[in-house]
């Protein structure tokens, strides 16, 4: 990897790894504190609703405390009870009249009631049961104003008079306006007034149970008649002020559609005279549940009963009401719920009734004695949107500082990468070929990459003068070799000729053979000793020609010339050495000449004594003795060069 690649891919390292580092540890942070901020909201948001659950509720509980004990109900239930008694016969009913009252009655079922009961419930009434159960009393009370009221299904409770004979509508007339008003403003379904023997001698909207017996009737099995049972029990035991509830079921003539009931008795004089019954609204109840304020747009609240179905309608999963929950018996069962119910309270993430993950707060409510499970939530995307806008941020955050790195680290990697780059060129081209030593790296800066160049140049300038120097001795070391040899060769020649002088004078005396043979092996030697002299020299002046060479190159060759210039030294040695040898050997030479010149000299002497005879012998001498002095000047001079190649090493 290039310097310039490490330097950028540092330079993002350190500029974008914390940034990014940091940026993870925020969103972290940031998510978690969001996510723990959104879970309290939810959980105060369930703490409202309960709170205002538990409280209408409570309200309830406190309003039939105060309507069992108003004078109006105690007055009106102590007089209906004497009535509704004698409503057939303050009517004049006789027994073909009743007859034809239970067909009209029994077409109201079939038609009016049935149609409706069918529709909603989705199964037909036992109507021919339930008109069965009706006994007279119950049939005139219904044929008076159910069947033949003229108000729909609904609104029956607009009729205050059924315009017959009977005291019963007379009292009817007095009191029902003032209870529709006070159903209308606390927002109770229906206000029923219970007889000691649990007969509905009074209800505000006049459904198929009013008139009926809740002990011995067709409605026994409800859990109206259940909670009537448990407020007649408390009344006769002269307990006042108890408030009893029955949890939400379906209620047969309600349609089967769920409903709630609280009661109280009513006692007059410390006697239990009937109960007074009031029929819980869900719409209040959905009313306290609407309010998903604090939970955003995918927030939902909803309430769900031990029996894990609900009451209250799911405000965002279409189709999840309290109608078809129990209609169709949709149970609400999961692990949340359950936990709830078993009184436990709860704050996690958890997949909510449309599959998604949600922030789910989950506390129970205690009303009339029975445990319900409040449910409030908000998906967790919704309550994590800050957060996914943060990742977006850091994103293109990360993003431009990632850009703003790169080209800050491009520009400061080329500026310091350059004189680099600039440096190794001019090494590399120092390097390669014939490398000019004059070449010098430019200097653009004083930091460390221009001090390096300094010192490169400063290193440069004194190879070089090294080099320039070393070429200088060199070449006068050529010189004086190429002198030596062009002496060695004269030498050659000289002791070439000497020695077939030499051959000549052989036949002149043994004596002189002999000592013309020591001198040819001295020539021999000195004709040895010359051509070592010749390699030595040559050797030497390839020697040289790679130092020359090697004094072109940069710093590396510079090592290689140094090692070159110890070999060149060791050559010069090594012909010193053979200079001091050739010295020897020239001695010898002379020493040879001296007792050639002295043989020649007898030779003459012996020549002269000889007379005539001897001429031809002293011709011999004399060149011998002129060939010697030719030896001897020859050695002379050899001694001169070798003195001069002596002083130069």
């Amino acid at each position: 990897m290039k310097i310039r690649t490490k330097l950028v891919v540092a330079f993002l390292f350190v500029g974008i790894a914390p940034l990014i580092i940091l940026s993870i540890l925020s969103i972290r942070t940031t998510g978690l504190e969001l996510e723990t901020q959104a879970m309290n909201m939810v959980k105060t948001v369930s703490d409202h609703k309960r709170s205002a659950i538990e409280a209408y509720f409570d309200t309830c509980e406190r309003q039939a405390k105060t309507f069992s004990n108003s004078k109006m109900v105690i007055d009106t239930l102590y007089a209906i009870d004497e009535f509704y008694h004698t409503i057939n016969e303050d009517n004049g009913y006789t027994s073909e009249k009743l007859e034809e009252m239970r067909k009209k009655v029994k077409a109201f079922y079939v038609s009016k009631f049935g149609n409706k009961y069918e529709k909603i419930s989705k199964q037909a009434p036992d109507v021919n049961r339930l008109v069965a159960g009706l006994d007279d009393t119950a049939l005139g009370m219904q044929y008076l104003y159910v069947s033949e009221n003229p108000h729909p299904i609904g609104s029956k409770d607009q009729l205050d008079n059924a315009g017959d004979l009977s005291r019963y509508s007379t009292y009817h007339q007095s009191f029902h306006p003032e209870v529709r008003q006070y159903l209308r403003e606390f927002g109770y379904y229906d206000l029923f007034l219970i007889s000691p023997e649990g007969r509905v001698v009074y209800s505000s909207y006049k459904q198929v149970d009013f008139g009926t017996s809740l002990l011995t009737g067709s409605y026994t099995d409800t859990n109206l008649a259940r909670v009537v049972r448990k407020a007649l029990q408390a009344g006769k035991a002269g307990i006042r002020d108890q408030v009893f509830m029955v949890d939400y079921e379906p209620y047969k003539p309600s349609y089967e559609q769920p409903s709630s009931f609280s009661a109280s008795p009513v006692i007059k004089d410390g006697e239990c005279i009937g109960a007074v019954v009031m029929k819980m609204s869900l719409e209040r109840l959905a009313t306290v549940m609407a309010n998903d304020s604090g939970l955003g747009k995918s927030g939902d609240s909803y309430l769900v009963g031990a029996d894990y179905l609900l009451r209250s309608d799911s405000h965002k999963v279409k189709g999840l009401t309290v109608e078809k929950s129990f209609g169709e018996n949709k149970q609400i069962k999961n692990e949340v719920v359950e936990a709830v119910l078993a009184g436990e309270t709860v704050a996690k993430v958890f997949r909510n009734l449309s599959g998604k993950e949600a922030l789910v707060a989950g506390k129970p409510v205690t009303v009339g004695g029975y445990t319900w499970a409040l449910i409030d939530e908000i998906e967790r995307g919704e309550a994590m949107a800050l957060v996914s806008h943060l990742k977006w941020s850091v994103t293109i955050l990360s993003v431009i500082s990632a850009i703003v790195v790169l080209v800050l680290s491009l520009y400061i990697a080329y500026s310091i990468i350059k004189p680099i780059d600039s440096m190794g060129a001019t090494l590399k081209e120092i390097a390669s070929g014939n490398g000019d030593l004059t070449k010098r790296l430019s200097i653009k800066s004083k930091d460390e990459v221009g001090k390096a160049s300094k010192a490169f140049n400063t290193f440069m300038d004194k190879l070089n003068g090294i080099i320039v120097s070393l070429a200088e001795n060199a070449n006068s070391l050529g010189k004086a070799s190429d002198q030596l040899a062009h002496s060695s060769n004269s030498m050659a020649k000289n002791t070439t000729g000497m020695d077939g002088k030499i051959t000549n004078v052989a036949v002149a005396g043994e004596e002189l053979s002999v000592n013309i043979q020591s001198m040819s092996q001295g020539a021999e030697q000195i004709s040895a000793s010359t051509k070592e002299v010749s390699n030595a020299i040559s050797n030497l002046r390839g020697s040289i020609e790679e130092v020359a060479s090697s004094c072109t190159k940069g710093a590396k060759i510079a090592e290689e010339a140094n090692d070159k210039t110890q070999s060149t030294s060791d050559d010069i040695h090594e012909l010193g050495k053979v200079a001091y040898e050739i010295e020897g050997v020239v001695d010898l030479i002379r020493n040879v000449a001296d007792q050639t010149n002295l043989l020649a000299l007898n030779a003459s002497i012996e020549a002269a004594s000889a007379g005539d005879a001897g001429q031809g012998f002293a011709v011999v001498a004399n060149e011998v003795k002129a060939l010697a002095q030719q030896t001897t000047d020859a050695t002379r001079e050899i001694e001169g060069k070798i003195g001069q190649i002596r002083d130069r090493i």
